[in-house]
């Protein structure tokens, strides 16, 4: 064997060295890209669904808002002609608005937002129906609907500010009674949600005849 044959015979293993380790790291760039592609799929899938359900809650809200903004200080009771229809707890509220716009009907209707808690969790609930001019307070019919606006939440409260009568300070009350004398000015609807990478903002509504009659 000659000095260039053997000469030549290196560069051939040294070349398929070279190949292999080429190929090596070829691999590892693929499996790397094939790993950030697989991790960018799952970012933005993860982003659509956090911006569909964000925009699913503001939506939720702004129907609660609507709704609740347009609370009317109607005298349920003729006898008692200061009671007013609102009655507000930590866990709910009833009060009388204009008809909601999925509605078909018109004229004024009875809301309860509510929340329930039940094996999953608690959820709150928007219930309505007609108002009966005839009733002397909140009375639920076989007409009344409901739309669960949450679901699975860990704990949902209200409070009410604004002045039971119209001689009181206005503050923050846990119950707004069913004597009261006028709307409260303010109701904070606040939530915890189960999960904490998707809090539910806190809701604070203006009442339009909040404040006085």
């Amino acid at each position: 064997m000659t000095l260039g044959s053997r000469t030549r015979g290196r560069h051939r293993g040294f070349t398929l060295l070279e190949a292999m380790v080429a190929v090596a790291v070829l691999s590892l760039i693929v499996l790397s890209a094939f790993g950030a592609l697989r991790l960018g799929a799952r970012s933005w899938e993860a982003g659509l669904e956090r911006t569909g359900a964000t925009e699913h809650l503001r939506l939720l809200q702004d129907n609660v808002r609507r709704q609740l903004s347009q609370a009317i200080a109607l005298r349920l009771d003729p006898a008692d002609p200061r009671r007013i229809g609102f009655e507000g707890s930590r866990e709910g509220m009833r009060f009388v608005a204009p008809a909601p716009q999925q509605s078909a009907g018109a004229g004024l209707y009875d809301f309860e937002l509510r929340a329930e808690r039940t094996e999953h969790g608690v959820r709150l609930v928007l219930y309505y129906q007609a108002h009966d001019p005839e009733a002397e307070g909140f009375e639920d019919s076989d007409q009344r609907r409901e739309v669960v606006l949450a679901d699975g939440l860990k704990e949902v409260t209200l409070d009410y500010f604004g002045a039971l009568k119209q001689t009181d300070s206005p503050d923050w009350h846990d119950t707004w009674q069913d004597d009261a004398e006028q709307l409260p000015a303010l109701v904070r609807v606040q939530a915890e949600a189960e999960d904490a990478a998707r809090p539910w903002p806190e809701l604070v509504v203006a009442i339009a005849e909040g404040g006085g009659i």
